[in-house]
């Protein structure tokens, strides 16, 4: 073991050191004998010190090297690798091994003196060292802090200037880009033409196109060809015959039967009404969208389920939601013809929960009203549905199913 203090080493039973007359502070072992790594940086500093005594600078080195290594925050090892680089005469990087040190642990007070010290040989006295340039003193004790204020304001700046760089090459991009781009069709013809005719195949010895009409001004509308243009005429006799019969006879559109004409109105009011069937399906069934087409009376639900543990459970969840939600849509809406419904199973993904398409098929809303069957076996549920699809990881298991 060595002395703490100035690297002696001393016996197994010695209670002060033989050189400096220091108590000698022996660490506990652990566990198995090992020493802790504490207790081998303690060892390693305590070998740097000594070999700096003998003048072996380079193994003190290597020793505080292999310290840091273990304890990258040793305030102790960079004190002592300021004490090696003071004795080879680098007081620069001394004086940087002193700051380190402090600002590790700001209350060494004898790291504090040898660094005032060295500031004051390098750049105080008047036969300073050679080589080393004179600088202002206020700028030999820079805090981290102002340094870090420094780089983080060097940083903005150049991102600032990158990016205006960056928008400065756009803008000259898109203005050559629409600068290169041909005239309008029309216009690039009629110019050819009166410049070179025989160019443009098929027009030599035609008379050039007629020039464009110009916009009408503005408060005045151009009618149409062979179009009335007052709404008088509209109503006029004349009109009526053209156009089979007087107008208050003409028929009028259809109203969609079955759905409200409020496609919009209905489709909300579907999906409130589906809410409790959700509600009673349990936790993580959520619809998706109800849409009513009026022109063929069909509705279309799509849903969305949690995946379950086994494809089996999952097909069998699926057409027991599709089933009721269908029934109640069904109930509600009797002038439907067809229902036509979607199943998703959420699948987790590392941007969120995707909704994947499992389950396509159509119900007739008459047969769903009439059912009043429950707890279904997955092939007496798929027979309530026509034109299904489902997707290939659950397809293979609907075949065996089916079998």
């Amino acid at each position: 073991m060595y002395c703490w203090q100035c690297g002696e080493q001393v016996g197994d039973e010695d209670a002060f050191c033989a050189c400096c007359g220091v108590e000698i502070v022996r660490p506990s072992v652990g566990a198995g004998g090992l020493e802790s790594p504490e207790q081998e940086v303690h060892s390693l500093l305590a070998q740097a010190n000594l070999l700096r005594l003998r003048k072996d600078l380079q193994g003190a080195i290597l020793r505080c090297s292999e310290a840091l290594r273990l304890c990258p925050g040793s305030a102790s090892a960079h004190s002592l690798l300021g004490d090696v680089c003071r004795d080879e005469g680098r007081l620069r990087d001394a004086m940087e091994w002193y700051r380190l040190a402090l600002a590790l642990d700001p209350s060494r007070t004898v790291d504090r003196e040898k660094l005032d010290s060295l500031i004051d040989r390098v750049y105080g006295s008047p036969g300073k060292p050679a080589g080393v340039e004179s600088e202002p003193a206020e700028t030999v004790k820079p805090s981290l802090a102002r340094r870090g204020r420094r780089r983080a304001v060097g940083l903005r700046v150049g991102a600032m200037a990158f990016a205006g760089l960056l928008l400065l090459a756009l803008l000259i991009f898109v203005c050559f880009h629409f600068r290169s781009l041909p005239p309008p069709e029309a216009a690039y013809r009629a110019e050819a033409w009166a410049t070179y005719p025989e160019a443009i195949p098929g027009t030599a010895g035609q008379p050039p196109p007629p020039a464009l009409a110009p916009l009408p001004e503005s408060g005045t509308r151009t009618p149409l060809a062979g179009a009335p243009q007052r709404q008088e005429d509209l109503l006029s006799p004349q009109n009526e015959a053209v156009a089979g019969g007087p107008t208050s006879e003409q028929p009028s559109l259809p109203s969609p039967s079955g759905a409200s004409a409020d496609i919009g109105g209905e489709e909300q009011r579907l999906a409130e009404l589906l809410s409790p069937v959700l509600l009673r399906a349990g936790e993580g069934v959520m619809l998706l969208d109800t849409k009513i087409d009026p022109r063929r009376e069909e509705l279309e639900i799509s849903f969305s389920l949690p995946q379950e543990q086994t494809v089996e459970a999952i097909r069998k969840r699926i057409l027991e939601l599709a089933l009721q939600l269908g029934k109640e849509a069904a109930s509600q809406e009797t002038g439907l013809q067809i229902i036509t419904l979607r199943a998703h199973v959420q699948v987790g993904t590392a941007y969120g929960i995707r909704h994947e398409p499992s389950f396509i098929g159509e119900a007739d809303p008459s047969r769903l009203r009439a059912m009043e069957a429950e707890n279904l076996s997955e092939a007496q549920a798929q027979q309530w549905f026509a034109n299904t699809w489902w997707h290939p990881l659950l397809a293979g298991s609907a075949s065996q199913s089916s079998q």
